[in-house]
């Protein structure tokens, strides 16, 4: 009988191995289990550098790699989720304009050759781990555009993003991303954020509470059409030199309350359609905006807003914006 069976089927006289050891994997010849072998390669795999031989699993890797899970992922890299519905879908993974800066790749824990999309040989859920080398561009600008399979996204700590200037439309159009983790994310040097996270309307929440905007000229449609978004901390954004603020949470419909008390308006023209079609919207706080400018435009900026409400304003944004308050909604004035 195989070696490291754990069950067994068949008559006395003929049992064959129906299933091995759980941490082992089976090797298969006309349907039959013939052998129970350890997958774990030690010192032989680019990856693996030694092996737990109890769990079938790596115990540390080769530089260039960090250890997740027993496995070996690429460092420096970004982990994307993709569903496939269908065998044999051929998904975009990146903007092909963007495939230029990637060293690394591994899809399902394979390491394949670059590529802008792939065909998955199954239907379900695939992990890819992408090694980027962006050290010399200063754009992020679409690497994610419609990218409408993606489910998750994480970028790891080290992933480094210091001398990037334009992140618009980053995620645009990620209509089955549900999450983002960015970590320690560096955005100090950021200057363009305009529709970063527009339409991806299956995120419920964004924690953007570690971005440094200090840099940051545009935000407008920053959040525009995210639908199904409910929770938003942006509690740390420094707009001190934003200049648009245009549409930026625009059909955000699940928005309920939204807190902008520690935003500074010192620099800001526009802010037309701001929290336009925001129809849940029923608390806002915009208690430290104040008009710097004479030609501030604030149109539309509550529209088609819910019907009943509380505004925090200040005394000095009031005659600004005061037609622009439905007369259902209460006012607090500071």
């Amino acid at each position: 009988l195989v070696d490291n069976c754990d069950k067994c089927s068949g008559s006395k006289t003929n049992n064959i191995c129906s299933q091995c050891i759980s941490y082992l994997t089976p090797i298969y010849q006309n349907n039959e289990i013939i052998s129970c072998k350890y997958t774990c390669e030690e010192g032989g795999n680019e990856k693996c550098k030694t092996c737990d031989k109890i769990k079938n699993m790596c115990s540390s890797c080769n530089t260039g790699y960090n250890l997740i899970d027993g496995k070996c992922i690429l460092n420096n890299s970004i982990q994307l989720v993709f569903h496939s519905e269908n065998n044999n879908e051929k998904i975009k993974i990146i903007n092909p304009l963007f495939e230029q800066y990637i060293i690394g790749m591994q899809i399902d824990n394979e390491n394949i050759k670059h590529c802008s999309e792939y065909v998955f040989p199954s239907e379900g859920n695939h992990i890819i781990y992408l090694l980027m080398n962006i050290t010399n561009t200063n754009s992020l600008n679409k690497i994610f555009y419609e990218i409408d399979k993606l489910t998750s996204i994480t970028f790891s700590d080290s992933f480094d993003t210091k001398n990037i200037e334009d992140m618009s439309y980053m995620f645009y159009g990620c209509v089955s991303l549900t999450s983002i983790n960015f970590f320690n994310f560096n955005t100090k040097n950021v200057k363009y954020m305009m529709g970063m996270f527009s339409l991806c309307s299956s995120l419920t929440s964004i924690d953007l509470h570690n971005f440094n905007t200090e840099s940051a000229l545009s935000m407008g449609g920053m959040f525009s059409y995210c639908h199904s978004l409910k929770s938003i901390n942006i509690t740390n954004f420094n707009t001190e030199r934003v200049v648009y603020m245009s549409y930026m949470f625009q059909n955000c419909d699940s928005l309920t309350s939204i807190n902008l008390s520690n935003f500074v308006t010192l620099s800001v023209e526009n802010m037309n359609n701001m929290f336009h079609n925001c129809t849940s919207l029923n608390y806002l706080d915009i208690s430290s905006f104040i008009n710097y400018s004479y030609d501030l435009n604030v149109d539309c900026i509550l529209c088609n807003v819910s019907n009943s409400g509380l505004i925090k304003v200040n005394k000095d944004f009031i005659d600004k914006i005061k037609n622009e308050i439905p007369k259902s909604w209460n006012m607090s004035i500071f």
